[in-house]
This record gives C-alpha cells, structure tokens and sequence, in this order.
C-alpha cells in the first residue's frame, strides 16, 4: 500500500496472528516517534517532537482496547 508520508517504504497491513509480536516490539524496531513525524506531518509543520510519553499512552489504550 502507497505511504503518503514515506513513499520509499511502503504501509503493511498485517494479519492478527502477527498482533503480540508488534505490539511487544520495541521501540528501536517500531517506532511511534519516527511514524508520527513522518505521517502527522510534523517536520513540514515545525511542530515539536511526539514524546516517550506519548508513545506509551498509545501503546497503553491501544492494548487495553485490544483485550489486554
């Protein structure tokens, strides 16, 4: 699928048999960060740098809505 935000590297959907592995996965390999910069515009728009903490809330909502 096309990446608007980084059109070298194509968007994945995966499968639900791979959902514990990314949502374990570490920050150095899937990184919240460098994904919001990139998707959110955020280097075109001079706006500051998404935080450790906002990557953690994601994380957080995001497993609790998912079951866990």
């Amino acid at each position: 699928m096309r990446n608007p935000a980084d059109p070298d590297h194509p968007q994945v959907i995966l499968p639900f048999k791979y959902l514990d592995e990314v949502r374990t996965a570490p920050e150095s390999v899937l990184s919240f960060q460098h994904f919001s910069r990139q998707a959110f515009l955020l280097d075109y728009l001079n706006a500051p740098n998404p935080t450790e903490m906002a990557s953690h809330i994601v994380r957080g909502d995001l497993n609790k809505h998912l079951g866990n």
